[in-house]
């Protein structure tokens, strides 16, 4: 199966000056897309604001296509899981944006690693049947509540039919799921303004000796948060809101 996608850098700072009436430009970075059989994913773009640049994610290796055309995960922020099978390296992640991928371990395993996330590595396969969780995402309270961001993708599964690694957790979302072979729509997204890596894909049921198909899912795409003190609103552009 394929490796997850890694999370997108989670990048705080605090103190930075702006001058008002003076236009800023702002990147939001898109998320990666997903690979298929014999193709790794790709990287995330950047969210850029002044001097902050949260680098984009790392796609996920690719899986079993044709033999010797699984490849491992691509660093990023977060890095990507490596494809089964194993004997690939897995994405290296960028401190303190985030962390490694997961690796798929091989002989024994028909999935890939997790995606890196920013609050964790992503996790190694370790079973034939299930798919490896992607690494946890950070919190951040800028928006006013508490919030998870930039959790790795979950990797796809092996035999079994079972689904292969979803998000860390839901109350810690945004990382896709993983999914098994012979549910080629279980995989998701990962999700957006979260900067979430995308779930691996197992694809279609699979006869002896029949290559997989399936395609990696997409990871979400980053957001940039600015906060300043007081009531009275100061900036323009974006969406504008008043914590309470």
């Amino acid at each position: 199966g394929s490796g997850g996608g890694g999370a997108g850098g989670f990048l705080t700072g605090s103190g930075h000056s702006v001058t008002i009436s003076t236009p800023y430009a702002i990147t939001v970075g898109a998320g990666g897309s997903g690979g298929g059989p014999g193709a790794k994913g790709s990287n995330g773009s950047s969210s850029i604001f002044s001097s902050f640049t949260a680098t984009g994610g790392g796609g996920g290796g690719s899986g079993l296509g044709t033999p010797g055309s699984e490849t491992g995960g691509l660093s990023g922020a977060s890095g990507g899981g490596s494809g089964y099978p194993g004997g690939n390296a897995a994405g290296l992640g960028t401190a303190p944006q985030g962390n490694n991928g997961g690796s798929a371990v091989s002989p024994g395993s028909a999935s890939g690693g997790g995606g890196g996330g920013a609050g964790a590595v992503g996790e190694n396969a370790a079973a034939p049947v299930n798919g490896a969780r992607g690494g946890n995402g950070s919190s951040s309270s800028i928006s006013g509540s508490s919030v998870f961001y930039s959790a790795g993708g979950g990797s796809a599964g092996g035999a079994g039919g079972q689904f292969g690694g979803a998000f860390p957790n839901p109350a810690l979302a945004p990382g896709g799921g993983g999914n098994a072979v012979g549910s080629p729509g279980g995989s998701t997204n990962g999700a957006d303004n979260r900067g979430g890596g995308g779930g691996g894909n197992y694809g279609n049921t699979l006869a002896p000796g029949t290559p997989a198909t399936g395609f990696g899912n997409s990871g979400g795409k980053g957001v940039v948060i600015i906060r300043y003190a007081g009531a009275t609103q100061k900036a323009t552009g974006g969406t504008v809101t008043t914590p309470s």
